[in-house]
């Protein structure tokens, strides 16, 4: 289910109070048509500020004089706006630059008593800005390399993947030496989640990409597509868009790296990425990929409807809430719902077209019909996907042979030793993967024959 980005956007409620002012004074953005954005950084991050005050005070029109054509012809979602209008009571702290393969980002960080919440505004190579973020899953902690990391052992690499409007930048982690190394492509969960599968303070997809490639096994991580495109893709996107497209274009990228082992290429799903690796793999050509390793993933044998009707469905959604979940799935059951013209009343997030994507998915069904190894994980003090839901994969999978379950009684749903609290405060504070964990992923992945 999608329930920490259900308790994420709620958090939108709770922004209050201390100002922040800006020059009153807003001029049309001053790049020339066709001026690499990269060549006016002061520039790029006055128009963001501009363009962020000018949402929060809801002038919309003259917001959108700092963005592309694309963007204005899509709709921000109303809580979005709201959010704005709230983050207006905080104070501006911090505005800086980065640059991906596909963004310029300016990210200016706001603050009140309570919390921290940074806004990154996407410039494209023209100087317009082409898409915005509101992250409330920050973290003003900073990541500290793991004791089994030896960053000498690896290097870093920026890749794009994907073409046109909708590339999304990664990162390929290579371990130094020879090659050709097998490489892992690590696909996250719900939510609008950056690279390193960011959770507050726990960076579990950075910690196993460095870790990996200190064992000598590359690692593909990348934005997702609904975290660099987030206005572009709210309204519209599918679970395929979310999930699929990308894990196999990278799949495609890695092929035409000589130091890359074409035989030897995994896709690792966490969370609802571990329930689309059946049909990431089940849609790439045959024999592309050596294997899967499925993480912390919910109930195979249910489809997305059905798991909300069930008792044992884990997760965040307080019973309240889930009898408004239940009344909304019945809308989408219906034989004439069109997604694209839904009734009034469906109001399920993201959107009509997710949901619809994914009524009929059942990753179990999928999922025997493959004739590949799988890794199936699970965290035993998950409080998000309760550790029964791993039997429920091994009774799913049981006349499969090449599947392996393994079980980490001390892991929470970031596979990081859980605290006390089985909360999202267990994400607070700076945890690592454990060493054990990557160490058992690679003896799985170098143990498995190539394809």
């Amino acid at each position: 289910m999608k329930t920490l980005l259900r308790v994420i956007t709620a958090m939108t409620v709770m922004l209050s109070i201390v100002p922040w002012t800006i020059d009153s004074a807003y001029a049309a953005p001053t790049l020339k048509i066709g001026e690499v954005a990269s060549v006016n950084d002061k520039l790029l991050k006055e128009n963001a500020k501009k363009f962020v005050h000018l949402l929060q005070m809801g002038n919309l029109e003259k917001a959108f004089q700092y963005t592309n054509h694309t963007f204005t012809e899509k709709n921000i979602p109303d809580f979005i706006i709201s959010s704005m209008k709230k983050l207006s009571s905080y104070q501006l702290i911090q505005s800086n630059l980065s640059r991906n393969s596909v963004h310029c980002t300016v990210t200016l960080t706001f603050q009140n008593q309570q919390s921290i919440i940074p806004i990154e505004v996407k410039f494209d190579k023209k100087g317009k800005i082409d898409d915005f973020y509101v992250n409330f899953q920050y973290s003003k902690q900073k990541y500290q390399l793991p004791s089994y990391v030896n960053p000498d052992t690896y290097d870093e690499r920026e890749v794009r993947i994907g073409s046109k409007n909708n590339a999304v930048p990664g990162t390929l982690t290579i371990p130094k030496g020879k090659g050709p190394f097998p490489v892992v492509i690590l696909v996250q969960g719900d939510g609008e989640l950056d690279r390193d599968s960011s959770i507050f303070a726990l960076k579990p997809f950075k910690d196993i990409a460095l870790g990996l490639a200190n064992q000598g096994i590359a690692v593909l991580r990348y934005e997702k597509k609904t975290r660099e495109h987030y206005i572009h893709t709210y309204r519209t996107y599918s679970v395929q868009e979310e999930f699929v497209e990308d894990a196999l274009a990278s799949l495609q990228l890695l092929k035409s790296m000589s130091f890359i082992d074409k035989n030897s290429i995994f896709v690792a799903g966490h969370s609802r990425g571990g329930l689309m690796v059946p049909q990431i793999i089940s849609k790439a050509p045959s024999g592309s990929f050596a294997g899967g390793i499925i993480l912390s993933s919910p109930n195979p044998s249910t489809t997305e409807i059905e798991s909300y009707f069930e008792e044992d469905s884990g997760g965040m959604i307080p019973e309240e809430e889930m009898v408004f979940y239940r009344s909304q799935l019945r809308l989408l059951t219906q034989p004439d719902f069109d997604p694209g013209h839904p009734p009034e009343q469906f109001a399920l997030l993201p959107n009509a077209y997710w949901w619809y994507s994914v009524k009929d998915y059942r990753p179990s069904s999928v999922a025997r019909s493959l004739n590949i190894p799988l890794f199936v994980m699970q965290g035993g003090a998950d409080f998000q996907v309760p550790n029964s839901h791993l039997e429920k994969w091994r009774l799913a999978l049981q006349n499969n042979t090449n599947v392996t379950f393994k079980l980490y009684p001390d892991l929470n749903h970031g596979y990081t030793i859980a605290g006390e609290t089985k909360t999202v405060q267990d994400y607070m504070q700076p945890k690592h993967v454990p060493f054990y964990v990557l160490n058992d992923i690679k003896q799985w992945v170098t143990s498995k024959p190539k394809n």
